[in-house]
């Protein structure tokens, strides 16, 4: 039911046919959008997002998984550096993995970093593998099934993204 319900306000929204009530539902929504897939929608000029997922071709390659696990606990900032700078594409690099002290509640990791979530979420795979499945959509009839390519994902998001863009655009003009 949930996958029809996805695919029912995507085809409203693409068609116009959907009302927002306040602003900040449609930011929220565009937001959302805009995280998904704002490399597609972009000028050629988006050098600074790094499209491609690097191999994990540092000195973690080839340890087993005693040995990763060890590393990350007894350097956890060697080892969730290394995993951030090789698997996720960033559009700004970190300048400092972690920054906590727990008995006071301070948390932050990846200190002065950026990335695209829809980046690292899809233009990577649609870069690398485009034709592979990356939703399965069990219907309600036994034995159907909708199998949902990256490429496909980005095709929709690439035509909607514009037109919620154009929707947010209207209201703010008014």
């Amino acid at each position: 039911m949930a996958g029809r319900v996805s695919l029912s306000l995507l085809n409203s929204l693409v068609r116009g046919n959907v009302i927002f009530r306040s602003k900040k539902c449609l930011r929220k929504s565009v937001v959302l959008i805009s995280r998904f897939n704002a490399r597609s929608v972009s000028s050629s000029s988006s050098s600074s997002i790094s499209a491609a997922q690097p191999d994990l071709s540092s000195h973690l390659a080839g340890k087993t998984y005693a040995d990763l696990y060890d590393l990350s606990v007894r350097d956890p900032k060697t080892f969730w550096g290394s995993i951030a700078k090789e698997r996720l594409a960033w559009t700004k690099p970190f300048d400092q993995v972690t920054d906590c002290d727990l008995s006071s509640g301070k948390i932050n990791w990846f200190l002065g970093g950026q990335l695209n979530v829809s980046v690292n979420c899809l233009d990577v795979h649609v870069a690398k593998d485009p034709d592979r499945v990356a939703l399965i959509w069990e219907k309600d009839e036994p034995g159907t099934e909708e199998r949902i390519t990256y490429s496909s994902i980005h095709v929709h998001v690439t035509f909607l993204l514009p037109r919620v863009n154009r929707k947010l655009k209207d209201i703010d003009a008014h």
